[in-house]
Parts: structure tokens; sequence; C-alpha cells
């Protein structure tokens, strides 16, 4: 886990713990509650500035929705809980051989890694499924 302090702009990032405790007391219940979203969401860190994280969406979806519109996080509450973002794909490539991994999910992971332009994964991958007919 890293700060957003650590990061520049461009980086690949992503949360991967929960915000600061909210809301102790009255209607929250007298433990609070943690914020747990865009934990795994990929996002491009653009920078701080008036108090709040700004990131770029990667989702084709949320782009087709909210278009450049840039999500903002309050700096107090996210500041914590940040750390480079991985490819989950990417987890199959180093994957034990006699572990079954389907050739359809592979193939189908290789479609993804090259519609993000991630042709570095996307190599890998292949060459993992040629391996596997």
């Amino acid at each position: 886990m890293k700060s957003i302090y650590e990061f520049k702009k461009g980086d690949i990032i992503t949360r991967v713990e929960p915000s600061k405790t909210l809301g102790k007391g009255g209607f929250f219940s007298d433990e609070g509650f943690q914020d747990r979203s865009f934990i795994g969401e990929k996002f491009i860190f653009v920078g701080i500035a008036n108090g709040n994280i700004y990131c770029k969406r990667t989702c084709p979806t949320e782009l087709k929705i909210f278009g450049d519109k840039l999500v903002d996080l309050a700096l107090d509450i996210f500041t914590d809980g940040w750390d480079k973002w991985v490819d989950p794909y990417s987890l199959l490539v180093d994957m034990d051989e006699t572990i079954y991994v389907s050739t359809d999910n592979l193939q189908e992971a290789i479609d993804k890694a090259i519609e993000e332009e991630n042709y570095e994964a996307a190599n890998k991958l292949k060459k993992l499924l040629d391996k596997k007919k």
C-alpha cells in the first residue's frame, strides 16, 4: 500500500485498500464505515489539486458514459491505500502448466490485452497459448 503522493503524473494506479474510516457514531454505527469504491479499478494518475486526487478513467464503458470527465476523490479520505495497477491477466503467464487454464480463456485474455493496447501481456499470453496447443 502506498500514499498517493508517491505517484507521478501518468502512472497507472488502483485502490488496494478502503478509505479512512468515516461517519463514526450516529447514523453509521459506532465503528463507522470505510469506502471500498474503486478498489481494483485501473486509473491514470493526473495529479493533486484543490484538496482532490484527479485520475483519468480507463474503462471503455465508463469513458462512453462520462467522456473525459476526471475522477476526483477527496484527498483527506483517499490519501493512502494506492498501488501500481497490475493486469490480472498477466497473472496467468507465470502459472504452473499443470494447472488447467482453458485455451478459450487465454484467447479472451489475449484479445482483451490487445484491446487495451497491452501488447507485452498479449505476447506473453500468446506464447503460453502456443505451448498449450
